[in-house]
């Protein structure tokens, strides 16, 4: 995760499934302490389900209605590109709202988040992945 709390942001990246297609993801605004399964919202990498937005561990917002997996599923069928290829992710967090882009494309938008400031970090569940063109405005 980055060293110091980001709030208000812009976020882009690059990634791609080197060997297989897998599961990873964004946390945004992830909250004290440090754990495996941080409090925060996890913006989806997996495959298939890239722009999936998960509100993990008693995070919130409007759009979240499962109240099992607390998952807001992205707004469009996937636009991810094959194995080997190159995506890209834009994440934009401002005044309690969270949009995010997958290959060009809006694919969620969530409203009247819980926490609005915190940590930025990335998972990723054991497949090699690669990762480029990182920035945070």
């Amino acid at each position: 995760r980055t060293k110091k709390k980001y709030s208000n942001f812009e976020l882009n990246v690059d990634w791609r499934w080197t060997k297989v297609l897998a599961n990873s993801g964004v946390l945004v605004y992830i909250q004290q302490k440090d754990t495996v399964w941080p409090v925060c919202y996890q913006v989806q990498q997996k495959a298939n389900a890239a722009g999936d937005i998960i509100c993990m561990n008693g995070l919130w917002a409007k759009e979240c209605k499962d109240s099992v997996k607390f998952t807001v599923p992205k707004m469009v069928a996937s636009n991810e590109k094959p194995l080997g290829e190159w995506n890209s992710m834009k994440i934009i967090c401002k005044n309690k709202t969270m949009k995010v882009w997958v290959n060009g494309v809006l694919q969620n938008s969530i409203t009247g988040l819980t926490a609005w400031k915190g940590y930025i970090g990335f998972q990723n569940e054991g497949k090699p992945m690669e990762f480029r063109n990182l920035s945070i405005k």
